[in-house]
């Protein structure tokens, strides 16, 4: 965001602005914040002090938990078996026992995605009584 979009202050009050990147296995983005001198100026003594060892552990206690909480975040996992293109007549037309040929014979590599990217490529098969996705290469 630009900070001269910003309406909660004015426009002659002094700001600091931070940019972040971050990076989540392949995935990065960044995070801009955008704070008033204001509120800078009340901590100003903490921010340029040489931080204690007390600093430093409840650092890595927080670091810790943010890699045990982003470790708990919900991925969602597609195995794809195959694709079609086909034409709107031909999908209102699909009808029970219909057969729809795929992109893939039934040996080869399926793709397992996440995130909108092929992160694998795998085996359907059976483990445990239930069907699974054996990875078999992993795509960087």
């Amino acid at each position: 965001m630009n900070p001269n979009y910003i309406t909660m202050i004015s426009h002659e009050e002094i700001v600091s602005i931070a940019e972040f990147s971050v990076e989540i296995g392949d995935i990065s983005s960044w995070i801009k914040i955008c704070i008033p001198y204001g509120i800078l100026e009340t901590i100003k003594g903490y921010l340029i002090s040489t931080p204690s060892r007390e600093d430093m552990d409840m650092r890595e206690k927080w670091f810790g938990q943010l890699r045990e909480r982003v470790s708990d975040v919900p991925l969602e996992v597609k195995a794809v078996l195959g694709k079609k293109v086909m034409s709107l007549r031909e999908f209102l037309n699909v009808s029970e026992n219909n057969v729809i040929l795929v992109d893939r014979h039934v040996n080869d590599p399926i793709e397992i995605v996440l995130h909108e990217r092929t992160k694998f490529k795998g085996k359907m098969g059976v483990f445990k009584g239930n069907k699974a996705v054996k990875i078999e290469e992993i795509i960087h």
